[in-house]
């Protein structure tokens, strides 16, 4: 079931979609054309009930519609637009001959068409669902939602899992209290300006009853700039010596869970120098070394140093004239 409603809450139209059995819709997006994008599950088609996704133009009439599945259940609790025109939609599959009862995310890429391009499973043995998903800044995929796989205590966690574009795990995260038969659970999330993710959901660990629950999860990736100044050249933690100024170099430093951290090098290469004094005197003279010089010398030399090392070094050349004396 679609409506449409003016910006007072007046409908302007309503659509029913799906077959002769039950289907049900859990999520819907306008899309860049107009149109809106909803998914769901359908008893109608395939087998046990499949994910199913409808495309409508702005008046919500369908332009196609498509189910996903196997021989298992599946659902779809959240779609959305891609920045390629496609669509990332997630939920959960149900193995339905599973003797405990297992559920695990269900997330699948599909293209402008309505063409499935992949799918990706995440979870345990026991009821693991994804109630929420959002592309990421990195064209990735960052979900949200429940899993009772984990705790010992069978309890129920908000679990966040974040892929790369191709759905492939990158991290995953539990959630909650350590309390027997506590049940948290995620319902929403987004990414957030810093990088890092903000979630909200219910939980039964913190307060009385059930409760709101709102989690700020720092960024994972991280970038830093790496400013040096050096004399003549440098050797950075990449390995490389650079000769001259660089602003552009990066190097990666790897972890376990897939939060590399990116490090831009911003380097300053200030080169040694050397000049000659070049003085002409009569009888003598007292150099910027210390020296009284009463011959002609071009081999004296005094160095200038800096405080990173670049050191200036001056080579006197020196003329000394006798007197004339006059009888």
């Amino acid at each position: 079931f679609l409506l449409k409603t003016d910006a007072s809450g007046n409908q302007q139209w309503a659509q029913s979609f799906g077959g002769t059995g039950n289907e049900w819709a859990g999520s819907v997006q306008q899309t860049t054309d107009g149109g809106y994008i909803l998914g769901g599950e359908t008893q109608s088609f395939g087998n046990n009930g499949q994910a199913y996704l409808i495309k409508t133009d702005g008046n919500g009439i369908q332009q196609w519609e498509q189910n996903y599945g196997s021989i298992e259940t599946e659902g779809i609790t959240s779609v959305r637009q891609t920045t390629d025109g496609g669509y990332i939609i997630g939920g959960y599959i149900w193995y339905i001959n599973s003797p405990t009862n297992n559920w695990d995310f269900y997330l699948s890429k599909i293209d402008a068409n309505g063409i499935q391009q992949w799918v990706q499973t995440f979870g345990g043995l026991l009821v693991d669902v994804a109630a929420s998903i959002q592309q990421t800044t990195d064209d990735g995929y960052i979900i949200a939602g429940v899993i009772n796989s984990n705790d010992p205590n069978n309890n129920a966690d908000c679990y966040v899992v974040k892929t790369d574009v191709n759905g492939i795990e990158e991290w995953s995260q539990s959630y909650g209290g350590n309390g027997v038969g506590d049940f948290d659970s995620a319902n929403s999330i987004h990414q957030t300006n810093d990088g890092g993710y903000i979630m909200t959901g219910a939980t039964q660990s913190f307060g009385n009853g059930s409760q709101v629950y709102l989690i700020k999860l720092a960024g994972c990736n991280s970038s830093s700039t790496d400013t040096q100044t050096a004399c003549n050249s440098y050797t950075w933690i990449d390995g490389n010596t650079y000769t001259e100024s660089n602003n552009a170099a990066t190097h990666i430093i790897p972890n376990t869970e897939g939060c590399d951290s990116t490090i831009t090098l911003n380097l300053t290469i200030t080169n040694s120098s050397s000049s000659t004094d070049t003085q002409e005197e009569c009888d003598s003279y007292t150099w910027i070394d210390g020296n009284i010089y009463t011959a002609s010398n071009n081999t004296a030399t005094h160095i200038i140093p800096n405080a990173i090392g670049c050191d200036s070094t001056i080579t006197l050349n020196l003329t000394i004239n006798a007197l004339t004396t006059l009888d």
